[in-house]
C-alpha cells in the first residue's frame, strides 16, 4: 500500500514540474505584450497617416470637401472652436508687446541685475553679523523671552537668567566680532542697531528679487504666446484625426463602402487599421484565455500541491494508488504539445500582414482570415459570429468592397492566388488541431 514517502516522492517533482509550465507561460505572456506593443505602434502610425492623407490642407474650403467626402459635418466646426483660442492669443500677445517692460525688456532687467549686484556685497557682510548671533543659543534663549525688544520688562527672576545668558553671549561675539560690551544695554543696542540697518537693506533686496522675478515671467509668458499658434495648431489637428477616427469606427458598413468606392486610398486605409485593431483584440483575449487563466490554476494546484507535501512531511500514513498515479503522471507531452500551440498561433496573428485580403465591414471575421480557421471557441467574437453565422467560410467570402477576380494581389505586390508556403504550414497545423478543438479550446491546467 502507498504511503507518504511515495507521495513525496512524485509530488515534489510535479510540483516542480508545474512551477516550470508557469514560468513558460510567463514568458509566453511577455511575448504576446511584446508583440501587442509593436502592434500598438503600427496602429497609431496607420492612423496618422491617414490622417495626414486626409488632412493634407485643413483651410475652410479643403474640411468642406472632405466634410462632403466622409459624411460627417463637425470638422469646420472643430476648426472655428480652435480658431477661437488662437484670437485669444493674439490679443494676448499685442497686450504684452504694449507693455514697456517687455518693448525694453533688457533695459530694465540689466538695470534691476545691476542694483542687485550693487547690493549683494553689504547685505552679505550684514547677515553674517547677525548669523552670528542668531546661530548662538544664549541670543535664541534671550529672543524668545523677548529681550530685544524695545518694549521688554523683565520679572524679578528673569532679570538674573538674562544676566546670565547675556555674559555666555558676550563671550561669544567678543570672539567672533571683536566687540566689547560693558552691559547689558549695550548687547541690547548692538542687536538694534544691527537690524535698523540689516532690516532696510534686506527689504530693498527683496524688492528687488520681485522685480527681478516678474520681469522674467512677462518674458516667460510673453515667449509662450509666441509659441502658441503651432501648439493649438498641432491639438486642432489631433483633435480633427480623433474625430474623423471615431466617426470612421462608428459609422455604417454602407457608409464605408460609400467613402471607399470614392477613393481606393481610404479603402486600404480602413482596412488595414482594421485589421491592426482585430490582431490587438485577439492576441489580448488570447494572453487572458489561453495564459492568464492557466497562470491562475496553476497557482491554485500548486497551492494545493504544497499543501499535500506539507502534510506529508509530518504524519506518515498510507494513501490510495490513484493520488500516486495523478501524481505521477505530468502530461509533459500535452503541455509541451499546448505550448507548441500557443506560439504558433501568437506568431501566425502577429505577424499577419495581408489585411487587403480582409474587409473593413462588420460581418468578416477576421480570426478566420489569420488563422486559417483555426478552433477559437474561447475568443468572444469568434464564438458568437460563428453561432450567429452558421454557413460562414473565410475561403468563400467575397469582400463587398472588392469585384471577383480570378486571383487576389496583395498590398505588397505578390500573387496571392495560392497561400504562401507558410499559409500552407499553418493550414496543416489547422488541421491537425481541428479534431481536438473541443478540448483544447478549455485549457485546463492539466494540458488535457
Amino acid at each position: 500500500m502507498p504511503n507518504t514517502r511515495d507521495l513525496l516522492q512524485f509530488a515534489r517533482p510535479k510540483r516542480q514540474f508545474l512551477e516550470q509550465q508557469r514560468d513558460r507561460l510567463n514568458e509566453q505572456s511577455e511575448s504576446f505584450d511584446l508583440d501587442m506593443k509593436r502592434l500598438r505602434t503600427l496602429l497609431q502610425r496607420t492612423n496618422k497617416e491617414m490622417a495626414s492623407y486626409l488632412l493634407a490642407e485643413v483651410d475652410d474650403d479643403a474640411l468642406g470637401l472632405l466634410q462632403v467626402k466622409l459624411r460627417y459635418p463637425m470638422l469646420i466646426e472643430i476648426k472655428r472652436g480652435f480658431e477661437s483660442k488662437l484670437a485669444d492669443v493674439e490679443q494676448e500677445k499685442l497686450r504684452f508687446e504694449a507693455m514697456p517692460e517687455i518693448q525694453h525688456y533688457d533695459f530694465h532687467i540689466g538695470q534691476v541685475e545691476d542694483e542687485i549686484a550693487e547690493l549683494r556685497e553689504p547685505r552679505d557682510a550684514f547677515l553674517a553679523q547677525v548669523k552670528a548671533w542668531s546661530d548662538n543659543e544664549w541670543f535664541v534663549e534671550l529672543n524668545e523671552r523677548g529681550f530685544f525688544s524695545p518694549t521688554y520688562k523683565p520679572t524679578f527672576f528673569n532679570h538674573f537668567w538674562d544676566w546670565r545668558a547675556v555674559s555666555m553671549l558676550m563671550e561669544v561675539l567678543e570672539d567672533k566680532l571683536g566687540q566689547d560690551f560693558p552691559n547689558l544695554d549695550a548687547v541690547k543696542k548692538a542687536y538694534t542697531d544691527l537690524r535698523t540697518e540689516v532690516d532696510p537693506l534686506t527689504e530693498a533686496w527683496d524688492d528687488l528679487i520681485t522685480k527681478a522675478n516678474t520681469l522674467s515671467g512677462l518674458k516667460g509668458d510673453y515667449a509662450e504666446t509666441l509659441l502658441a499658434p503651432d501648439r493649438i495648431f498641432l491639438e486642432m489637428y489631433e483633435a480633427l484625426t480623433e474625430a474623423i477616427l471615431d466617426h470612421l469606427e462608428s459609422c455604417s458598413d454602407a457608409l464605408r463602402l460609400e467613402i471607399a468606392a470614392e477613393d481606393v486610398f481610404m479603402a486600404t486605409f480602413m482596412k488595414k487599421s482594421t485589421g491592426l485593431t482585430k490582431q490587438l483584440q485577439y492576441l489580448s483575449e488570447l494572453r487572458a484565455t489561453r495564459i492568464l487563466t492557466a497562470i491562475q490554476k496553476l497557482d491554485a494546484e500548486i497551492a494545493k500541491l504544497n499543501r499535500k507535501i506539507f502534510k506529508a512531511e509530518r504524519k506518515y500514513k498510507s494513501v490510495d494508488q490513484k493520488t500516486i498515479d495523478g501524481l505521477r503522471d505530468l502530461k509533459s507531452d500535452k503541455w509541451e504539445k499546448r505550448h507548441e500551440k500557443l506560439g504558433a498561433m501568437r506568431s501566425r496573428i502577429s505577424d499577419f500582414k495581408d489585411y487587403d485580403q480582409g474587409a473593413f465591414t462588420t460581418n468578416y471575421l477576421w480570426w478566420d482570415l489569420m488563422t486559417r480557421g483555426a478552433p477559437g471557441q474561447d475568443i468572444y467574437e469568434v464564438r458568437t459570429f460563428r453561432r450567429a453565422n452558421p454557413d460562414w467560410d473565410w475561403r468563400s467570402h467575397m469582400d463587398p468592397f472588392t469585384a471577383p477576380t480570378q486571383s487576389k494581389t496583395s498590398h505588397s505586390g505578390t500573387d496571392t492566388s495560392t497561400d504562401s508556403a507558410m499559409d500552407l504550414a499553418a493550414l496543416a497545423l489547422t488541421q491537425q488541431m481541428q479534431p481536438a478543438a473541443s478540448k483544447d479550446d478549455g485549457w485546463d491546467t492539466d494540458a488535457s
